[in-house]
């Protein structure tokens, strides 16, 4: 199998201490400060399975596999670039077999496992104008588990987004008291993320939303809201 053979050619010992560093590091990837790289030779971990997609002697197929049990063992950021990189070669069953991948991090219960996808999401497929809306739609599915905790995860990076597709969902969750942090969370991202995008009503939904008076950023959000 091929990712065995990947396996063996990085070193068993090598292999178990990259998953174990990527384990150490993966929660918080990219929504706080801390170390976020692989240290010294481990760092060549993740390019060495990377080299595995330009392998066209092993199917596209086993390549995807390969990638999703990589990341599954070895939860970083660096493990989720070629499966936007490759994603308009997957057909219609690989991007399935993707996307349950996907929302089964998103939706578990460790942030380790659900950091670095989101953070995937965002800087990726979020930000890709082919693909964004066929991600977004795929990303808040409503199928168990976890969907609530997926969601709220998946609020948090969706400023790029179009807003014609995301404003839907945030008004209705905005009906929920419990989702009112994730709504705001992801009016801040619309508003202010390089990429991000933001239209009519957001104003109004913001008003809609019971936070404390010390939110941070609530009064920036507001501002910028108000001018757009």
């Amino acid at each position: 199998m091929l990712f065995d053979e990947l396996v063996a050619k990085v070193g068993p010992r090598r292999y178990r201490e990259a998953c174990d560093h990527a384990w150490q590091t993966a929660a918080g990837v990219g929504r706080c400060s801390g170390l976020r790289t692989f240290a010294g030779d481990l760092q060549a971990v993740p390019p060495e399975f990377g080299d595995a997609w330009w392998n066209a002697e092993a199917s596209l197929g086993e390549r995807l596999r390969m990638a999703l049990r990589l990341y599954a063992e070895m939860p970083c950021y660096a493990n989720t670039i070629a499966l936007h990189g490759f994603y308009r070669e997957f057909d219609a069953a690989q991007r399935g077999l993707l996307w349950d991948a996907y929302r089964a991090w998103l939706g578990s219960a460790d942030d380790r496992l659900a950091d670095p996808a989101a953070h995937s999401l965002w800087v990726d497929f979020f930000e890709d104008e082919a693909i964004v809306e066929e991600a977004w739609r795929e990303a808040i599915r409503r199928e168990p588990p976890g969907w609530e905790r997926r969601v709220e995860r998946v609020l948090r990076v969706c400023g790029p987004v179009p807003w014609r597709c995301k404003a839907g969902l945030l008004g209705e969750l905005a009906a929920d008291p419990r989702r009112h942090h994730a709504v705001f969370r992801a009016l801040a991202g619309s508003a202010f993320d390089a990429f991000g995008d933001v239209g009519p009503g957001a104003a109004a939904l913001l008003d809609r939303l019971e936070l404390p008076a010390d939110t941070p950023d609530r009064a920036a959000l507001r501002a910028r809201l108000a001018s757009s």
